[in-house]
């Protein structure tokens, strides 16, 4: 790992201790619809292998926003998820 990469690992960490910056780049964060997978970090826009959630902060924020990075919302794909998997 290289010396910038350390900066900015360092910089996020004290962001999010401020409260300045949400998502902590160095804890992984369990998906919010099926708790199976971790992605490396929270809003990271990667998808879910177990049930295609893309990782999206604001959706987080907002559970019941449609059309960000997801079609539907964070509570309507967790609700068909749990009517899926009974």
């Amino acid at each position: 790992m290289n010396n910038r990469w350390r900066t900015y690992i360092r910089q996020r960490k004290i962001l999010v201790k401020l409260g300045v910056e949400r998502y902590d780049i160095t804890k992984p964060h369990k998906c919010p619809v099926c708790g199976q997978h971790e992605f490396p970090w929270g809003n990271s826009f990667l998808v879910c292998p177990v049930c295609d959630w893309m990782d999206d902060g604001v959706q987080e924020d907002e559970p019941d926003r449609d059309g960000c990075a997801n079609r539907h919302s964070l509570n309507w794909n967790r609700q068909r998820w749990a009517e899926k998997n009974k």
